[in-house]
């Protein structure tokens, strides 16, 4: 049985506690922000670590768990500016992390579609294409970094500056709408003057979220290395 430890106790943090059991997994700590991470695992001694912080602690929590030989899976956004960072002291001191804005099946399946839709529309200039996503209140980061990664997917394609929350000229404009307790929606729209196309993936509920999480917390533990979850969830979910 696998042996897991819960990084931040939020309400992903409470999902994969309550599907772990679905899985047979063992939940041996659940460390939150008053807790001492070092104590924790030496104490409770698990296989793998799943994290779901904030951006201003994602680096320390990751860096610990390296430092630990601790192989960790992360869902924490909102700190892609410091993913090469960790890319390299993960590589630097043989840890095994996974990283992804997204751990739902249907998510990095629709990020597929978007590389592949992009691909087409790029040559139909009538179109002009933006992103929008739509979350819940009590999320903090903007946009989403699943909004960020299908963002990046789209600039590989068209020949945008940047992605923006404003209507910029050059940019590509992702709105990001926070409402009641949506899970997440995100689309992909390309506006002409006369119709328009859309791509869309709607979550109903954080399982699915928690599911990719477990599963890609037992493909790490034989995994050393830094991988982006879209990179090998195929091979995950196939596994």
């Amino acid at each position: 049985m696998i042996k897991i430890a819960i990084i931040g106790y939020g309400k992903m943090g409470k999902e994969i506690e309550n599907t772990a059991q679905d899985f047979n997994y063992q939940i041996v700590s659940i460390i939150d922000q008053n807790d001492n991470l070092i104590d924790e695992i030496k104490k409770h001694k698990p296989d793998v670590a799943i994290e779901f912080t904030n951006a201003n602690a994602v680096v320390n929590n990751i860096k610990t768990c390296v430092d630990m030989r601790l192989p960790v899976v992360s869902g924490t956004t909102g700190w892609d500016n410091e993913l090469e960072e960790i890319k390299k002291y993960t590589l630097q001191n043989n840890g095994s992390v996974l990283w992804g804005s997204n751990f739902n099946l249907g998510v990095n399946l629709w990020f597929d579609f978007v590389d592949y839709i992009s691909e087409k529309m790029k040559t139909y200039e009538d179109y002009k294409v933006r992103l929008e996503e739509i979350h819940h209140i009590h999320k903090l980061d903007k946009p989403s970094g699943t909004a960020i990664q299908a963002a990046q997917i789209l600039m590989k394609h068209y020949n945008f500056k940047n992605w923006s929350l404003d209507d910029k000229e050059d940019y590509l404009n992702i709105k990001s709408i926070r409402q009641g307790e949506e899970v997440g929606t995100h689309s992909v729209i390309f506006t002409s003057l006369f119709d328009q196309i859309t791509i869309e993936h709607k979550n109903f509920s954080r399982k699915a979220l928690a599911i990719g999480a477990l599963t890609a917390a037992n493909w790490i533990i034989d995994h050393p290395g830094f991988y982006i979850f879209h990179d090998v969830y195929q091979e995950i979910f196939n596994h």
